[in-house]
C-alpha cells in the first residue's frame, strides 16, 4: 500500500491511510501487507508527493517485480496520487510519470475526498489503463 496522507496530517500514510490499510489487513490473511506513507511536505501542492509516489512505485516495481500495489490518498494525498496515475508527461508541477506499462504493478487505487474530481472529472478519463482499478 502507498499512501499520500491529507494536508497537514502528520507524516505518514495519515488518518485515513492507517484505517484503510486496517481495514483490508482482516480481509486479506494470507497477504502479506506493507504500507509505505509517501514523504512530502502535505501543505499545498500534491506535485512533491506524486513525485515521491512515483519514484516508490518505480522503485518497488524494479526491486520486486512480481509485487502489486494500491495506491491511495486523502484530499491533497488524493490529487497526489491522481496526478501519479492520471498525468503521463511532466506537468503541474509534477516531474516524476510513470513509465508505461507501469500500470501492470497497481492493483487498485483508492482515493478519498479527490477535489480534483471536481474539476477534472473522473480519473478514468484521463488514464484508461486505471479505469478498472478504481
Amino acid at each position: 500500500m502507498v499512501f499520500a496522507r491529507g494536508r497537514e496530517e502528520p507524516p505518514g500514510p495519515g488518518y485515513v491511510g492507517n484505517a484503510f490499510v486496517d481495514a483490508l489487513r482482516p480481509k486479506l490473511p494470507k497477504m502479506a501487507i506493507a504500507s509505505y506513507g509517501v514523504d512530502y511536505p502535505a501543505d499545498i501542492s500534491p506535485a512533491t508527493g506524486a513525485d515521491d509516489m512515483s519514484a516508490h512505485v518505480q522503485s518497488m516495481a524494479r526491486s520486486c517485480p512480481k509485487t502489486r500495489m494500491v495506491l491511495g490518498g486523502y484530499s491533497l494525498g488524493a490529487a497526489a496520487a491522481d496526478l501519479v496515475v492520471a498525468v503521463t508527461k511532466p506537468a503541474f508541477g509534477f516531474t516524476n510519470p510513470l513509465p508505461p506499462a507501469m500500470d501492470d504493478h497497481i492493483a487498485a487505487v483508492a482515493l478519498y475526498g479527490n477535489g480534483t474530481r471536481r474539476i477534472l472529472g473522473p480519473l478514468r478519463n484521463f488514464s484508461p489503463a486505471f479505469a478498472g482499478k478504481l
